[in-house]
C-alpha cells in the first residue's frame, strides 16, 4: 500500500483537476499524440508509444510521398524540356522558311546575312518584316539609263525626217559610207557627246 501524505484540499483539488483534463485530452489520438510531443520536449527521455506507433505508420507513407514528389518533378522537368525542344525545332523550321522566302526573293547570302543582323539589332523573329524594313531603308539603286532615248523599230518604215536610215533600208544596208556616218552618230550620242 502507498504511503499516505497530508496535503492541502486545494491542491488536491487542482491535481485531480488536471488528471481529468489531461485523460480527457489523451482519450483523442490525435491530441494524445500532441501532449506526447509536448512532455517529449519538456523531457527527451519521456517513452511516447503514440508517436512512435504514428511513426511506424508514416515512415511507408512518407516514403511513398516522396518518391511521388520526385516522380512528379521529374516528369515536369521532361515536359519543360521537351516543350523547349519542340519551340526550339519551330523556330529553326519558320527561321529556315524565312531564310528561304528570302532566297526566292533575289537576295543573296550577303543580303540575307544583312537582313539577319537588322533581325537581332531590332529584335525582330520574321524574316519577311525585316527584309521589307532594311529594303526601306536601303532601297536600290537606279538602273543606269542609257545616253540616248527612244527605240528603233525596224518594222515601221522611218519617216520623213529620217533620211538617213531611208536610204539605208533602200540599199539594203550596202552603203558602207553610210553605216559608218551612222554609226559615229550613234555612238556619240551614247556616249553623251551630241546635244
Amino acid at each position: 500500500m502507498g504511503k499516505l501524505i497530508e496535503v492541502d484540499e486545494d491542491v488536491y483539488n487542482r491535481s485531480v483537476a488536471l488528471q481529468q483534463t489531461l485523460a480527457k485530452i489523451a482519450s483523442d489520438p490525435k491530441r494524445k499524440a500532441q501532449l506526447e510531443r509536448l512532455h517529449k520536449e519538456v523531457d527527451p527521455t519521456v517513452a511516447t508509444p503514440t508517436l512512435d506507433a504514428e511513426a511506424k505508420v508514416a515512415e511507408p507513407i512518407e516514403a511513398v510521398r516522396k518518391e511521388f514528389a520526385e516522380f512528379k518533378k521529374a516528369q515536369e522537368e521532361k515536359a519543360a524540356k521537351d516543350e523547349a525542344e519542340r519551340q526550339e525545332t519551330a523556330f529553326k523550321t519558320k527561321w529556315s522558311a524565312g531564310q528561304e522566302k528570302l532566297r526566292s526573293r533575289g537576295f543573296t547570302a550577303d543580303g540575307i546575312k544583312a537582313v539577319e543582323e537588322l533581325m537581332a539589332k531590332e529584335g525582330i523573329t520574321n524574316h519577311e518584316i525585316a527584309a521589307n524594313h532594311w529594303e526601306r531603308e536601303n532601297p536600290p539603286q537606279p538602273p543606269a539609263m542609257p545616253g540616248a532615248t527612244g527605240a528603233w523599230n525596224f518594222l515601221e518604215m522611218p519617216t520623213d525626217g529620217d533620211a538617213d536610215l531611208k536610204r539605208l533600208v533602200e540599199t539594203k544596208g550596202e552603203n558602207v559610207s553610210l553605216l559608218d556616218k551612222m554609226t559615229h552618230e550613234a555612238l556619240a550620242e551614247v556616249r553623251g557627246t551630241r546635244r
